[in-house]
């Protein structure tokens, strides 16, 4: 049910995602996208309130299927809009940016859905076994999305891939109604068992009033350093992503030729991350912890950006980009959800949706800034902020380590009282 539920999410998502480069291109414009990834940031914050508030007020088991079925509905709706707008016109620039702002929202709140149900399933024990082959769905899914989108656009038209996106999404609507109820009976059974045997762990229920998810990473030194560590590597990252655009521009190659070497790129990055989540992930999770999933990546950006500072061209920086997104969306991803299996219930549902959806994108509303400020102040901006990138990577790697010790020393801590997670200062 957890693989099948993260395939059809990142099938749809990968379906939708290609439109928004259209949107951008025929109606936005390139230079519009610095000013919508801050407007994306206060968007974010006030979806994350709604979302908390939504959390008391009602039950997780209505919560997340509606929550799924709202994802699944939208594409519909931008359909309908589409229509509308004859595909022409200030309309067609106001629906670009809407669903630019949209698909920003569904990237964050579906993958966060998704990771803090698994959570709240599996034990740390569990986690280690399963989370790799869980995380699987996800390369998996986005192999089939992009391949059914650049098969299908041409005979279907673009705008119709939103019709099967929601026929592929609406199903994780009653996925995640089953993930939330098995959660549930599941800590039913442990919780009985512990009446009989006190020694048996069982999973405490989440306090759904008290500190909102703001408040539990300000008191928690390490989720602030979590925090912390989000907002770099989304720096890194699009600094990264932005030297990409910037080699790819300079290569001077056609239209279709840029379109099939996106397309291979993406293909390679797709393969290696699920590869590695079959027969890598659980095994180096199981044997060395966080710590060896958090690291390679901040390096593989060093590297990106050393290649950079040397001059390297086109085809050696995106060779490192594929080990980088490979290892991002298999080993990272993977190891960046298990240090959240130390932490009490309201952490893993109201802090994590603090962290990944404010936290993920004001990384980014940050780093559209940076790199407007480095074009305006600094001639030789693209090794400007090479440089920068190679000091906040360094950064990063020093933070993951400190994340990856705390979070082994704080399941130790779980498993000698019980099982019973503990708050995590």
């Amino acid at each position: 049910m957890s693989f099948a539920y993260f395939f059809l999410i990142m099938t749809g998502y990968y379906l939708l995602k290609p439109l928004r480069a259209t949107l951008i291109a025929m109606d936005l414009g390139a230079g519009t996208l610095p000013g919508l990834n801050l407007v994306l940031l206060p968007t974010i914050l006030l979806v994350v309130g709604i979302y908390d508030r939504i959390l008391d007020s009602f039950p997780r088991r209505l919560v997340m299927p509606c929550l799924a079925l709202n994802l699944a509905i939208h594409p519909l709706i931008f359909r309908v809009a589409w229509q509308m707008g004859g595909m022409e016109g200030d309309w067609m620039w106001w629906l670009g940016a809407a669903y630019y702002l949209w698909l920003g929202i569904f990237n964050v709140f579906a993958v966060m859905a998704f990771w803090s149900m698994v959570n709240d399933l599996f034990s740390p024990e569990e986690a280690r076994l399963f989370f790799g082959y869980i995380g699987a769905g996800g390369p998996a899914g986005a192999m089939l999305g992009s391949f059914l989108a650049s098969t299908l656009s041409r005979s279907l038209g673009s705008e119709n891939l939103l019709i099967l996106a929601s026929l592929i999404l609406a199903p994780c609507a009653w996925l995640a109604s089953v993930l939330v109820r098995t959660a549930g009976e599941r800590r039913r059974d442990l919780s009985a068992k512990a009446v009989d045997s006190p020694a048996v762990p069982s999973k405490p229920e989440m306090d759904t009033g008290g500190a909102s998810g703001f408040r539990l990473i300000l008191s928690s030194r390490y989720l602030r350093m979590l925090g912390l560590m989000i907002l770099t590597s989304k720096l890194v990252n699009g600094i990264f992503d932005y030297h990409y655009h910037v080699l790819l521009q300079a290569e001077g190659m056609t239209r279709d030729q840029l379109t099939a070497f996106g397309a291979g790129v993406f293909l390679k990055v797709n393969v290696l991350a699920i590869t590695l989540q079959l027969f890598a992930v659980s095994w180096i999770l199981k044997k060395w912890g966080p710590v060896a999933g958090l690291v390679p990546l901040p390096l593989f950006c060093c590297a990106g950006s050393a290649s950079v500072l040397l001059g390297a061209g086109l085809h050696s920086f995106a060779l490192v980009s594929i080990l980088g997104q490979g290892v991002m969306y298999s080993l990272y991803q993977a190891s960046r959800e298990f240090i959240y299996m130390p932490t009490d219930r309201r952490t893993k549902y109201r802090a994590k949706a603090v962290l990944d959806t404010f936290g993920f994108r004001a990384g980014t509303g940050v780093g559209a800034l940076v790199i407007m400020g480095f074009q305006m102040c600094f001639p030789a901006h693209v090794k400007a902020l090479a440089v920068l990138a190679l000091v906040l990577a360094v950064c990063w790697i020093v933070l993951a380590v400190w994340i990856g010790r705390q979070c082994q020393e704080q399941i130790a801590k779980n498993q000698e009282t019980s099982g019973n997670p503990v708050p995590v200062a």
